[in-house]
């Protein structure tokens, strides 16, 4: 089984991204990007802003759907495990359900979004993760909150166009930073189906300890 460099999850994002660039007119070939200093129009505007709220969509649901994946893939090597202790079975059962609940209330892509799907699974915002990272998907989440609850009516508020492309392009540069920390902690994570996977239940290596550092 071959082990990609990038998740499934991190190159449909990309490739999502790149397509929302390309329906709203800001590729970096279009007219809008060829000329930096130029104003946008308020048509323009409104598709900045449309392309805004798009991508925090993508970048929340990527954030979403490696939390999901690492439960799975933990759950799974749990469950093909040994362990018989009942206890420890129903802990992590409840710990399991009540994340997952946590991931499926989710509505953001802020620090604390992350620190509420990722710290339970082992990883620390300030450790794991760049701190420009956690920055830039503030102030996206900031700008896109801005963009959906206020209307531009009487507004002189003007988007910037090459920040806003710039820090969509920080924010998936260190996506991809962040599956390195993945690939270390939970290997797993790049191994393409899991189901498939031939999990050695009589393994000396602790399942446990896989499964709750996963």
């Amino acid at each position: 089984m071959n082990r990609k460099s990038n998740s499934n999850e991190y190159e449909l994002l990309q490739r999502r991204i790149e397509t929302l660039k390309e329906n709203f007119g800001f590729h970096q070939s279009s007219l809008i990007m060829q000329n930096p200093a130029e104003e946008l129009t308020p048509k323009h505007e409104d598709m900045l802003r449309g392309l805004i709220l798009l991508c925090h969509a993508e970048f929340e649901n990527y954030f979403e759907s490696v939390a999901i994946k690492l439960i799975d893939n933990a759950e799974l090597v749990f469950n093909n495990s040994d362990i018989t202790d009942n206890n420890l079975i129903s802990l992590s059962k409840k710990a399991i359900n009540e994340l997952r609940e946590i991931i499926k209330g989710n509505n953001g892509i802020k620090k604390d979004s992350i620190k509420k799907m990722f710290t339970p699974l082992g990883y620390s915002i300030s450790d794991d993760f760049d701190g420009l990272l956690i920055t830039d998907l503030d102030s996206f989440g900031t700008k896109r909150g801005a963009i959906a609850h206020t209307s531009t009516i009487g507004t002189n508020r003007q988007l910037d166009k090459m920040s806003t492309m710039s820090t969509i392009r920080k924010i998936l540069d260190a996506i991809e930073d962040f599956e390195n920390v993945i690939k270390s902690k939970a290997p797993l994570f790049f191994e393409t189906p899991i189901s498939e996977l031939d999990l050695d239940t009589n393994s000396n290596e602790s399942t446990l300890e896989v499964s709750l550092n996963s």
